[in-house]
């Protein structure tokens, strides 16, 4: 009751201080001219359980755990002009174990305290220029590719957050074309709201320090067809640091009564470290699917398709083949899949983190139906395997690449525009790929509220 006592406070402190901004900024009126402050929020409160998830080895001590999260997020856009404005994001996410209550102590560090997880500067047409600027904290989720290697720039705090600490420059080039220029720089811990000393008390939010830049076009070639193409460099600061070159290209066709395609494929080039200690990274990686709807009651909707992820060959000395997901180290395609490819990467590839995608080929098919206007239903099977063995995972001394079947199942409901439930059930049956063959389990149950 402590950490929601603490969090309704902070709410309260920080919707006065809304309230009193905007009232200070019409005040000052004469000064910035008008100013229109929107205020909006939102609360998420959410149940997971997993089991196995982690090791597939239902003898593992604490591999069960029964928790809730209640994330609480409020925001306030200031409109300085009609084409400057102001962001501001806060969000805190405290938790409380259900079981075991050992896993409490694991997780002693305080996660009650408030984050700023926007604060940016947005200049529309700048300088009376086709270019628009976005500089500071900002969400990029969803703006690239379908969030194949730009969707979380904080993997390691789960869904708290997902900012990346950037300067953004969108260039109109013709009515069709507009190419993204970012420089990204994200920080393990969140130094830069943090006095020294004070983050390293909090839960890091990346694996390292590291900067990167984009360079992102996207066309619009017809009604039928969109294409973008991408040019990535990341530097991620390990103990020896990582310099990756990315460099690919993603299109989306609609073919009307025939359903829409879309697929994406990438190479990597790159190295860690120098001299003797130096190690060559390559890797590539794609995925293409078929989206289609049919008439009927329930609407249904059908996607098929794969997604395929290099993987490190043990066999070779000083390289790294395994595909690196750069800022996409995230749930994805299969939420409790996600957790396995954890311990997968551990001492391989530096992952060690939720979501690390890589050495995967996921074979996928899905249904969505609608039995209810605001209900939806959507089931699906995963069959995946491994591109490359992994002694991280297993013992090595098998070749074996199947590594499981995952079904699974979302249930979403809307109440209203503002206020709506969600639950999710995964299963994951093991293949020989692994060592632990015990079933594994994954369900969450939430409710999402905006205001």
């Amino acid at each position: 009751m402590r950490k929601l006592s603490v969090v309704v406070i902070a709410l309260i402190a920080i919707m006065m201080w809304g309230s009193v901004a905007d009232a200070a900024l019409m005040q000052f009126d004469d000064f910035i001219g008008e100013c229109d402050c929107t205020i909006g929020g939102a609360l998420r409160l959410r149940q997971e359980i997993y089991q196995n998830v982690y090791d597939l080895d239902s003898n593992a001590a604490g591999d069960t755990r029964d928790f809730f999260r209640l994330r609480a997020n409020l925001w306030a856009k200031f409109a300085i002009t009609d084409y400057d404005a102001v962001f501001l994001g806060l969000v805190s996410e405290p938790r409380a174990y259900l079981y075991p209550a050992s896993l409490a102590a694991q997780d002693a560090v305080p996660r009650n305290y408030v984050m700023i997880d926007k604060l940016n500067f947005q200049l529309d047409e700048f300088m009376e220029s086709p270019v628009s600027l976005k500089i500071g904290r900002q969400n990029l989720a969803g703006e690239y590719g379908e969030h194949f290697l730009i969707s979380d720039g904080t993997p390691c705090d789960g869904s708290r957050t997902n900012y990346f600490d950037a300067l953004k420059a969108s260039v109109a080039l013709t009515e069709n074309e507009t190419l993204d220029v970012l420089y990204i720089r994200n920080d393990k811990y969140d130094k830069k709201f943090l006095s020294d000393g004070a983050y390293k008390k909090q839960v890091n939010v990346n694996l390292y320090d590291e900067v990167g830049s984009v360079f992102y076009l996207k066309s619009n070639l017809s009604d039928e067809l969109k294409a973008e193409a991408y040019w990535m460099n990341k530097v991620e600061k390990r103990s020896s640091t990582l310099k990756l070159n990315t460099l690919g290209a993603y299109a989306k066709y609609n073919a009307a009564e025939r359903g829409t395609f879309r697929g994406q494929f990438a190479i990597q080039d790159g190295e860690q470290g120098n001299g003797s200690s130096k190690v060559d990274w390559s890797g590539w990686g794609g995925y293409l699917f078929w989206d289609k709807g049919f008439d009927g009651d329930l609407k249904p909707e059908v996607t098929i398709g794969g997604l395929f992820l290099s993987g490190d060959d043990p066999q070779t000395n000083n390289k790294i083949e395994g595909w690196n997901p750069l800022w996409s180290r995230f749930p994805y395609l299969n939420e409790l899949y996600s957790y396995l490819l954890q311990t997968e990467t551990a001492g391989v590839q530096g992952g060690s983190a939720t979501g690390y995608w890589t050495n995967t080929a996921l074979f996928t098919a899905r249904l969505t139906i609608t039995p209810m206007e605001k209900m939806s239903i959507a089931m699906a099977v995963d069959l995946i395997r491994a591109m490359e063995d992994s002694t991280a995972i297993n013992s090595g001394d098998r070749t074996d690449k199947d590594k499981g079947l995952s079904p699974h199942i979302t249930l979403k409901y809307k109440f209203s525009p503002t206020v709506s439930f969600r639950t999710q059930l995964y299963a994951f049956e093991p293949g020989d790929f692994y060592d632990e063959q015990d079933t594994a389990f994954f369900i969450r149950h939430e409710w999402n509220i905006k205001f």
